[in-house]
């Protein structure tokens, strides 16, 4: 190589580099400001040099005559309506990202449409859709094959067809069983998360050596009913099976049989971190995981403040006991509890140490 092809390639390199830090800070900007847009110029020649295309505002896919090269695709505010097409036309495509830009269908929907054709996109390896009514998001995945996923992210606030989403889901997304961690929590806003990867790295409970994770899922979804109702419908179509370690918080319940229907597939979780108000009961804890060795609990109100005067926070513990005993009793053992900020006392503790080889 020449000096002067060497220099080439270095500047080549460099604008590669400084437009994928454009990319991904304008990527930012959006979620602070989804109004915010580059100046067009600039957005050209990301496309030109990263094979990216990024489109604002616009009814039809931008810069078609080099749709082929095309890596990645993330839209904003946008509703292609030749959307199929484009993406028959990008047989590189790596990653997609479409933020309020799924292709939407009339409203009221009455029923979603099956695709007309199936579009293999065998490089895509990251999806995000942000944003976007659940029926445009099955209406979009349904189009699709992706057999090469290993990231998906999904944000949808509407409450309909949860049924048809998890069906969807389960259909298009090819890694659910390699789904090891799991984390399902309320967050204060009244959405529901759910999270989980294929490795246990970074859980402080899990001592095995495990790798990085490969493929890794994070969806935001409104819940109308409870959290339970939501988790019993995801987890009835989407086999997440091999599940091994489960982390649940701010989950509201209404009876122990809900609590049965949400993690009763659960039979292979060993590992499970209870945070704040989470369905227990001496009905369910002799009916799910049964291979459980570790248990921590953080925030979970055994007692009320006001029980310390009465001197009766050690009784209160008793019901936990006996689950820990009588599962015990029926060859799963307990070999860990952790309890923070439960309102217990040194009693409890003395008493649950009885029982359960370590407890923190």
């Amino acid at each position: 190589m020449s000096a002067k092809e060497h220099r080439r390639a270095q500047i080549e390199a460099e604008i590669t580099r400084l437009n994928q830090c454009v990319v991904k800070l304008k990527s930012e900007l959006n979620k602070l400001s989804p109004i915010s847009v580059l100046p067009q110029e600039i957005l050209a020649e990301i496309f030109i040099t990263l094979s990216e295309a990024v489109g604002y505002n616009v009814d039809q896919y931008p810069y078609p005559g080099c749709s082929h090269d095309v890596r990645f695709l993330i839209t904003h505010n946008n509703s292609f309506q030749d959307f199929f097409s484009a993406l028959e036309n990008m047989p590189l495509l790596e990653i997609l990202e479409l933020e309020h830009a799924a292709p939407s269908l009339p409203s009221p929907v009455t029923e979603i449409p099956a695709p007309k054709r199936i579009i293999t996109l065998t490089r895509l390896h990251s999806i995000r859709l942000c944003e976007t009514m659940s029926a445009d998001c099955i209406y979009v995945l349904s189009h699709l094959s992706l057999p090469a996923l290993s990231t998906f992210s999904l944000a949808t606030y509407s409450t309909k067809y949860t049924k048809e989403l998890a069906k969807c889901l389960a259909d298009k997304v090819p890694f659910w069983e390699r789904i090891c961690m799991l984390d399902c929590s309320r967050k204060p806003s009244g959405l529901f998360k759910i999270q989980g990867s294929d490795s246990q790295v970074g859980f402080p409970d899990v001592k095995e050596d495990y790798s990085d994770p490969h493929c890794t899922f994070d969806l935001t979804l409104a819940d109308s009913t409870s959290s339970l109702t939501t988790l019993a419908t995801m987890f009835k179509y989407i086999p997440w099976r091999m599940v091994r370690t489960l982390v649940v918080s701010n989950l509201s319940y209404g009876s122990a049989n809900e609590c049965i229907a949400a993690f009763r597939l659960f039979n292979q979780v060993t590992t499970l971190k209870a945070g704040r108000p989470t369905a227990a009961s001496r009905k369910t804890s002799m009916k799910l995981f049964p291979l459980l060795r570790s248990i921590s609990l953080i925030d979970q109100r055994f007692a009320e403040p006001e029980t310390y005067d009465l001197g009766l926070v050690g009784e209160l513990i008793e019901p936990l006991l006996n689950c820990i005993a009588r599962r015990r009793d029926q060859g799963v053992k307990t070999l860990k509890l952790q309890i923070a900020n439960c309102f217990i006392d040194d009693r409890d503790i003395e008493r649950l140490r009885e029982i359960v080889p370590a407890v923190d």
